[in-house]
């Protein structure tokens, strides 16, 4: 990686710590309204770690992320389903990058799983990320002729 965007990836990751413990703050003191923000800036710092390789703070990040979808997803579908896919495709990128091959192919199942209930719904918002995650199932290797219908 270039100085200058591993300098960039620091300090955005940086940035992404302060965001998460005031979000955190906020979670403690609204669980239901404030859940969402806490997702989003778990998932978005583990986007961020990714270029700086380290896989593992990324992955505990965005299972805390998932973790929290799935706890409030039956409060707003419409808002968490769509979060969760994306949560999910970070994860199974992240599994893979850790060599867990087997549990990024069961998480990229899922993943796809959800973009094509999305993709239903609204083609032009999720046709892209359904494409994107039936790659990376492919680059992942649990393709296996099943084309993600599992």
């Amino acid at each position: 990686m270039h100085l200058h965007a591993a300098k960039r990836s620091e300090e955005a990751c940086t940035l992404d710590e302060a965001c998460i413990r005031i979000r955190r703050e906020l979670y403690a003191l609204n669980p239901k309204k404030c859940s969402s923000g806490l997702a989003f800036a778990l998932y978005i710092h583990a986007a961020h770690l990714q270029p700086l390789h380290r896989y593992s703070e990324a992955r505990a990040a965005v299972e805390e992320a998932i973790s929290l979808r799935r706890e409030w997803l039956d409060t707003n579908v419409k808002e968490h389903r769509p979060a969760l896919a994306l949560a999910l495709y970070i994860y199974a990128f992240t599994l893979d990058k850790l060599e867990l091959s087997e549990q990024a192919c069961k998480v990229v199942k899922e993943c796809i799983a959800l973009y094509r209930q999305l993709n239903e719904q609204d083609p032009a918002g999720h046709r892209d990320m359904l494409t994107r995650s039936m790659i990376l199932q492919v680059v992942i290797g649990g393709d296996r002729g099943e084309s993600g219908r599992n």
